[in-house]
């Protein structure tokens, strides 16, 4: 019997092991990169950058403008030959080596040194039924074969030279494989070509079928590529290529041979299996590959199963291997293909029938215009009965908006009366001991009084309606417009049929597939598997949002796209984690935020400019700080045990004024507008606070469903909401404290509510670490 090997169960119940908290951190992947999901399907590991200049290929590798490169064809392994470029050396001391041949370079068409451009989709049949060993670009069989995200594989030499073509036409180019032009993340990141290609992975099934292949042959290919025959006694695992004594002295002399392993045909005769990879560990390059992490599908060595991989379900290499071709998941794989073959047979043909589809509705659409212009005039008279009813309904409506904030005056002026008549009373009956102290707690409430009723008038809005016309007639310029609908005709995708953790998606490659979006305002801002969304604010018509884990402040729309030019990243200080941010008065062309930094006790003031964004000035506080906001010329911080009081002068300087002190010790999100400043506190029970500028305490809201307030944010109207993390909702409540409603957004995996940003009147949340919806 076989048993996965696994680490003990921590909870000491026994069963699986439970799942690491941050699956994707266990892949050296880069960020949010789509690169990461499919390197991590195929079980590769993206080269790393300390390696990636040494890979030095025997291969066909680019030369200078107007020489060819290929295969070996010399006298001697040390002869300079006419057209060969200079040994280029590695960081690592080996060389790059260029082989030159006679006749036409694999990179450019015959006879024009035209550069090869992307496979034609007219191509694309042929492509598909090609020898896989045959590279579709140069259409001869590969060298040192390497593969994009997508799994096409090219010779490393022609994808660098393809790439050099358009980096030349556009030094900012996106990638994309020539065959089905998908992109490759991050590859605008990448200025030269030959550093792009010798970063993608090897392709070890293309160079298991080379030698097979080969080692029937039993022929050197350089030398079998320059019209000679000469057996072979060597196979190089990188360069993908049998080699001759003579052109594996000049292969070993300018080649890395951590990079280019080298083995003897006999070895491979007896072990064919040491000719597909080297057996050595990507990242730790001294540790052989023992064992198979099957939630990763990632070949790990004994130092990765233990530091990364350990709750993961982690086989030995031979028992992952032994059944690999019979396992149910593989018999479902061959059926999905088949089924996806189909439907895209499906898709074809109905593509096909719509376009003589469309000729026929084009004459029956013609035939219901001429019968619009009869429903007009009747659709008028219907109008004018609804403009009637609307005005009716539109006047009910503010006479009972009015008629409420005219009780609730009422019920203030009542107070006012109140304390009135106290007071007198007061002066008038009890002796002056008892006098001191109800003048001083008629006082207090008197100011409260005082700041809710210029609070209420700064909200009051005189109504008055009137009715505008349309210009029906003259805006009219159209009869109608022709509408195109699009409705869905792809058939259920054969993985659909069942559950979602079974076949090709694992749970943990669900996290990693930020592209899934649900309707609405509903969106993930996952880069990085750790990310989680802390704080954030508005920011023009973008979502301004802070990943604490990840150490980035980036900008979102809000249909969930990111911002290129809204982001700044924190990642080259230890420690610097940001939490929230606040945006301050622009100044000149350049936009102001401040942002926490907890771990290091750091209030940072950052530009966002139109070129580039850059750190201004930082304040270290008096405490961890972590949720920030702005209110005319003052910074609100909150400490966990107190308020801290910033202001701010006129060039963008801070001076510390003040400390409030906090109720609890918990205070984590703040809110300011209007001389008001609200804290969520989520000692104890929990509660929301509203405080004034200079301390005095308006209301304490708490409620048996407010479990850990946390985000505070205020709507146009001057209205709270407050996420409450453990109690899974939103409270609304109105500026004098009373609960208004309790709410939840339309989405059915909300969970754990965190902090809360207003936008142009909508309400966002952000929630499960790393989500954000809209609760309108």
């Amino acid at each position: 019997m076989s048993a996965s090997i696994r680490p003990p169960d921590k909870t000491g119940i026994g069963g699986p092991a439970p799942l690491p908290a941050n699956p994707g951190n266990v892949l050296k992947t880069p960020d949010d990169s789509m690169n990461s999901t499919t390197n991590q399907t195929n079980g590769t590991v993206p080269v790393n950058e300390a390696k990636q200049n040494e890979t030095g290929s025997a291969t066909n590798m680019p030369t200078n403008a107007g020489e060819t490169t290929g295969s070996m064809d010399l006298k001697s392994p040390f002869e300079e030959k006419p057209g060969r470029t200079p040994d280029k050396m590695t960081p690592n001391g080996s060389k790059s080596v260029s082989y030159p041949i006679g006749g036409v370079s694999p990179q450019h068409d015959n006879g024009t040194n035209r550069p090869v451009r992307p496979i034609s989709a007219k191509s694309m049949a042929d492509v598909l039924k090609a020898d896989l060993m045959v590279c579709p670009i140069c259409d001869k069989e590969m060298t040192a074969p390497k593969q994009f995200p997508c799994l096409h594989a090219f010779c490393e030499g022609c994808i660098s030279s393809n790439v050099a073509n358009l980096k030349d036409e556009d030094p900012h180019c996106q990638i994309r494989c020539p065959v089905c032009e998908i992109p490759v993340s991050n590859s605008r990141n990448y200025v030269d070509a030959k550093v792009f290609a010798e970063s993608l992975p090897p392709s070890l099934f293309i160079s298991s079928l080379l030698v097979q292949k080969q080692i029937k042959q039993k022929q050197c290919k350089p030398c079998n590529n320059s019209g000679k025959r000469t057996s072979a006694d060597s196979w190089c695992s990188y360069c993908a290529e049998t080699l001759c004594p003579e052109h594996l002295s000049y292969h070993n002399a300018l080649t890395s041979p951590s990079i280019h392993h080298v083995f003897k045909m006999s070895q491979i005769e007896k072990n064919p299996q040491i000719a597909e990879t080297s057996g050595k560990c990507n990242i730790h390059e001294y540790e052989r590959i023992k064992y198979f992490c099957q939630d990763h599908k990632f070949p790990c060595c004994e130092i990765c199963w233990k530091s990364s991989h350990e709750l993961c379900d982690v086989e030995s290499l031979e028992l992952a291997a032994s059944s690999v071709k019979n396992k149910p998941e593989t018999t479902r794989l061959i059926g999905d293909l088949a089924i996806m073959g189909s439907h895209s047979e499906h898709i074809l043909q109905d593509r096909r029938r719509n376009i003589d589809d469309l000729e026929h509705q084009k004459s029956e659409e013609k035939k219901s215009v001429k019968k619009m212009r009869e429903q007009i005039n009747e659709h008028l008279d219907k109008l004018e009965s609804s403009m009637m009813d609307d005005l009716d309904k539109i006047h009910r409506q503010k006479t009972k908006e009015i008629e409420k904030e005219v009780q609730l005056f009422e019920h203030k002026q009542q107070s006012v009366s109140f304390y009135k008549l106290l007071l007198e009373s007061v002066l008038k009956n009890s002796s002056d001991v008892l006098a001191l102290t109800e003048l001083a707690k008629i006082r207090h409430q008197c100011k409260i009084l005082d700041e809710n009723l210029h609070h209420r008038i700064s909200k009051l809005k005189r109504t008055d309606f009137s009715v505008v016309s349309n210009n029906l007639a003259g805006n009219m310029g159209k009869l109608a417009e022709v509408e195109i609908k699009q409705r869905p005709i792809t058939p259920p995708t054969a993985f659909e049929s069942r559950p979602k953790h079974s076949g090709i998606l694992t749970p943990r490659s669900k996290l990693l597939h930020p592209s899934r979006r649900e309707k609405g305002n509903t969106f993930l801002v996952l880069r990085y598997s750790s990310s989680k969304i802390t704080g954030g604010c508005s920011l023009k018509s973008s979502l301004l949002l802070v990943d604490n884990r990840g150490k980035e402040i980036r900008g979102y729309s809000i249909e969930g796209h990111r911002e290129e030019k809204q982001v700044f990243s924190f990642k080259a200080e230890s420690e610097a984690n940001p939490f929230d941010i606040t945006v301050l008065p622009p100044r000149r062309s350049t936009i102001m935020v401040i942002a926490t930094i907890p771990l290091k006790n750091r209030l940072q003031v950052l530009e966002f400019g139109d070129d580039h964004n850059t750190k201004g000035a930082y304040y270290k506080t008096n405490g961890k700080c972590y949720g920030i906001s702005y209110m005319d010329g003052y910074i609100i911080v909150a400490c966990h045990t107190k308020l801290e009081i910033w202001r701010m002068d006129e060039d963008y300087n801070l001076m510390f004024e003040r400390s409030i002190l906090t109720k609890g010790d918990h205070v984590n999100y703040v809110c300011a507008a209007d001389n008001r400043i609200y804290y969520s506190d989520s000692a104890d029970k929990g509660s929301v606070v509203c405080t004034t500028l200079d301390g005095t305490n308006i209301f304490a809201y708490s409620h048996h469903n407010l479990r850990m307030p946390m985000g505070v944010v205020l709507d146009q109207s001057g209205n709270v909401y407050v996420a409450a993390y453990y109690s899974n909702n939103i409270h609304l409540i109105s500026p004098e404290g009373v609960l208004m409603k309790v709410t939840t957004p339309k989405d059915s995996h909300f969970n754990k509510p965190l902090f809360l940003i207003e936008m142009d009147g909508k309400i966002f949340v952000t929630y499960d670490k790393h989500k954000i919806t809209s609760l309108h």
